[in-house]
């Protein structure tokens, strides 16, 4: 029926459990055996890794059952997080593998199934795809399972001029536009200052007085 008892890939999206939790595991299936079956998918420990190993340990010989369903993940998802709490760094890297898993699901939906915040999805997402662990995707599927664009177009706002026509002008672009002129002023003032810093070196060390320097130039000065 099992293959050497090998674990199925989706029993890996959570960690064994390890030191006393196990150890506590193995003794209470030693006092009372196995209450819970261990579940079988492809031939492979889909469910039930930690009882599995705490049933060799105490000498205990498991019982197995197929699973019947037509979701695994999520079924591995929904029992594990109702038995585990997962610190933070635990619930994220869930995240990020059900997201390596079915990276054209929303945000949302994975949220759901994480039951974390659909923020924190988004932000474990950028950092997959940024390192190349998830592609890119051009639609996701939203949790009613209509496909939607991974990203959504940012709306502009709409004014009407005197004249009654309307144009389409974006606060975006409009910041993007005077972060450029602050930039390019900051250099034209930078230069100034340089060619005035020049001159009155130029006057300090002259041998002739007759040299000086405009007066626009020295109200430039800061």
């Amino acid at each position: 029926m099992i293959n050497e008892c090998e674990f199925h890939p989706l029993a890996g999206l959570f960690p064994l459990l390890e030191g006393d939790e196990f150890d506590e595991l193995v003794a209470d299936i030693k006092a009372n055996g196995l209450h819970k079956p261990i579940v079988i998918f492809d031939e492979q420990i889909l469910d039930g890794r930690n009882r599995y190993r705490a049933c060799l340990k105490a000498g205990v010989k498991p019982r197995f059952e197929n699973y019947t369903g037509d979701d695994p993940l999520g079924y591995v998802v929904s029992l594990n997080l109702k038995r585990r709490h997962l610190t933070s760094k635990q619930k994220r890297e869930l995240i990020a593998k059900l997201l390596k898993a079915k990276p054209e699901q929303s945000d949302r939906q994975i949220a759901d199934q994480a039951r974390a915040d659909h923020k924190t999805v988004g932000k474990v997402r950028r950092e997959q795809e940024d390192v190349g662990n998830i592609p890119h995707v051009e639609t996701r599927t939203d949790t009613r399972g209509r496909k939607q664009p991974a990203q959504k177009k940012v709306r502009s706002k709409a004014t009407k001029s005197k004249c009654g026509n309307t144009r389409y002008t974006s606060i975006h672009v409009r910041l993007r536009h005077a972060r450029k002129r602050v930039a390019e002023l900051e250099s034209e003032n930078k230069q100034l200052r340089a060619r005035i810093a020049e001159l009155e070196r130029a006057a300090a060390t002259s041998a002739h007085d007759g040299l000086d320097i405009p007066p626009e130039l020295r109200r430039a000065a800061p």
